[in-house]
């Protein structure tokens, strides 16, 4: 099931944005910062962005008795 994203309002993303402005230990992001954060985040169908190479790993179990 695809998961829908709920946008705040107006009214709401400007009572959001003015309380994060308010608080002193949060810094926004400046364009610099979005630019390298953006290509990172997600990668087609909601899968993140790994490192692109898979290894494959065989574990064999071997019982002695």
């Amino acid at each position: 099931m695809k998961k829908k994203l709920i946008r705040p309002t107006a009214k709401e993303d400007a009572t959001i944005t003015k309380a994060a402005n308010s608080d002193p230990d949060s810094r926004p992001f400046t364009d610099k910062q979005w630019a390298k954060v953006k290509p990172n985040l997600i990668r087609g169908r909601d899968k993140l962005l790994g490192s692109g190479t898979k290894e494959q790993v065989t574990q064999k179990l071997i019982v002695t008795r």
